[in-house]
């Protein structure tokens, strides 16, 4: 689905303030705009997964303001992403600002969710502080750890679909979206693969060239909290296409079987 389309199904003037804030930090560079317009697409098609996620998923029907909590904060996830690239020139948080941190101050800051509830306000700030963390911080309210697990799934879908155009076979990637990682065919990092088949997430750190990226989008498959967002991984075709994307050989052979695995379960 194209952003004029999830905007003419999800209409809002929330959608209208995000589009004119994102069109703010247009320069005319074609590199960078290309940027700004990737993360805005992103922004949309993730309100797109988390609206799925929270329809099929019963724990939402617990909390009646969860859902909203939801779309805010899957909407504006990447609010930090747009100043990032200003300020930095790269997505890279270890290189700039987290970018999850960043964008909940802003949320505050501009004033986006100046018509919400203070309770609301919380737990879309606190969804869009932790979006992009490795791990949920310990002792979350029930409330708060629904709305932050959805986001990350609905997130970590889209991203998957996002870097497979990059990796698209005769493709030269976008450094900025690859994160400079380098394309080696048939290269990947021991640290990467063993992550997979141990059934746990890649680090960023571990990442040296694109099949480890390839191993990292992978690896969410095992951090995905709930069955809609799987089902909905596994109905896209994603993730099948990134397996592809992996070199031959038995340990990664060993590595797909793990991954599709756990999508089924």
């Amino acid at each position: 689905m194209r952003p004029a389309e999830i905007m003419r199904k999800f209409p809002g003037k929330e959608i209208q303030s995000f589009t004119a804030y994102t069109r703010g930090f247009r320069s005319g560079d074609p590199v960078r705009d290309k940027h700004l317009n990737l993360k805005y697409a992103h922004s949309l098609r993730v309100l797109r997964n988390a609206r799925i996620i929270a329809k099929q998923e019963e724990a939402f029907r617990r909390y009646p303001q969860a859902k909203r909590a939801l779309n805010l904060a899957a909407l504006y996830h990447d609010l930090g992403r747009f100043e990032q690239l200003k300020r930095f020139g790269t997505f890279r948080d270890a290189d700039s600002v987290n970018h999850g941190l960043l964008g909940a101050k802003l949320l505050a800051k501009q004033g986006f969710l100046a018509d919400e509830t203070p309770e609301l306000r919380r737990l879309t700030r606190c969804a869009v502080l932790w979006h992009n963390r490795l791990a949920l911080p310990d002792g979350l309210p029930e409330e708060f750890a629904l709305v932050s697990r959805a986001i990350r799934d609905a997130d970590k879908i889209d991203i998957i679909g996002v870097l497979n155009r990059e990796f698209q076979p005769g493709r030269q990637p976008d450094k900025t979206i690859v994160l400079e990682l380098r394309n080696e065919t048939g290269a990947y990092s021991p640290k990467a693969l063993e992550a997979v088949l141990a059934g746990r997430t890649v680090l960023y750190d571990d990442m040296r060239v694109i099949n480890d990226f390839r191993l990292l989008l992978c690896s969410w498959v095992f951090g995905l909290e709930f069955t809609a967002s799987r089902r909905l991984l596994a109905q896209s075709g994603l993730l099948e296409e990134t397996l592809a994307g992996l070199p031959a050989g038995a340990d990664l052979d060993k590595a797909r079987a793990r991954v599709r695995g756990r999508l089924n379960e």
